[in-house]
């Protein structure tokens, strides 16, 4: 959809904004759910839960978009899942940028699904917190994912969207180690809230990178290929992180994580080539002309 309404330049502010605001709503939420339930109870909680999904689809269903035929001849016909997914993988293979978002996803994949399933554990047991620490910690994530949606918002304009990408995952990875070798609860507080920050951004980049490379009629399929990529490297970063903890340690394992997030800026840096952000004058007159056009 942003791909359809939006132009080039505004792609990244755009997904900025939609991940600034996605974290807003992950803040908030908690909050306003015990609120409702502290006041009204458990069932209109669940209730004013489901109105909201009823109020979002019908703001979704007032957008006017064009209706997108395949130009490719398959407009007739309906193709298998394996057809869709071979023909996303064969663009992914075409694009060097597109190969190295894929292998960046995977590569970032393998680091984050050890972290996560680990975080609790690696809290509890080596930094010694309970409930409450882990609560502060998560609400001390989200305030520096806030922060890092504005700080995005201020250099969206003067950047490449890879070199974003590729400076978070450095700075990312730099945390995660920095982490692993946390010798205190406080100290790997102000980390989450550097990793917050670094997060946004990250996450903005990486949709807005592949809805510059690539054509409005391959996204479904593109972005399924990366989906799949990613669901497995995330599966077998799990599986393999809890073994290789329960061996060498978790401070190990975050910082292998960390590493690899590191190599994956690497990457990213070397292999994705976007567009360079269009100087504001030069976009200006693009906007004019489009509204001359219109009228």
């Amino acid at each position: 959809i942003m791909k359809t309404i939006l132009r080039p330049d505004e792609l990244l502010p755009a997904n900025i904004l939609l991940q600034t605001t996605y974290t807003i709503t992950l803040v908030i939420g908690p909050a306003l759910a015990g609120i409702l339930i502290g006041t009204l109870g458990v069932g209109p909680a669940f209730v004013f839960d489901a109105l909201t999904f009823f109020v979002s689809a019908g703001l979704v269903a007032t957008l006017a978009l064009p209706k997108l035929w395949r130009d490719d001849g398959q407009a007739t016909k309906t193709l298998g899942f394996w057809s869709e997914f071979n023909d996303g993988l064969a663009f992914v293979q075409a694009s060097r940028s597109i190969m190295g978002l894929l292998l960046v996803l995977t590569v970032i994949s393998l680091a984050t699904g050890a972290v996560n399933v680990l975080f609790v554990p690696f809290m509890m047991n080596v930094i010694h917190v309970g409930a409450t620490e882990l609560g502060l910690a998560d609400s001390v994530q989200g305030l520096g994912m806030i922060a890092g949606g504005v700080l995005a918002a201020g250099v969206a304009a003067r950047l490449r969207a890879s070199h974003i990408m590729a400076g978070g995952l450095f700075l990312a990875g730099l945390a995660i180690t920095a982490i692993g070798l946390a010798p205190s609860f406080p100290v790997v507080l102000a980390l989450l809230l550097v990793v917050g920050v670094i997060v946004t951004p990250i996450e903005a980049t990486i949709p807005a990178v592949m809805q510059k490379l690539v054509p409005l009629e391959k996204m479904g399929r593109v972005g399924g290929t990366m989906n799949t990529s990613q669901s497995v490297a995330t599966l077998v970063s799990m599986g393999i992180g809890g073994i290789v903890a329960d061996i060498v340690g978790p401070r190990t394992v975050f910082v292998a994580a960390g590493l690899i997030g590191v190599l994956a800026a690497m990457v990213a840096l070397g292999a994705i080539r976007d567009e360079a952000p269009a100087p504001v004058a030069e976009v200006e007159g693009q906007a004019e002309i489009s509204l001359a056009i219109k009228e």
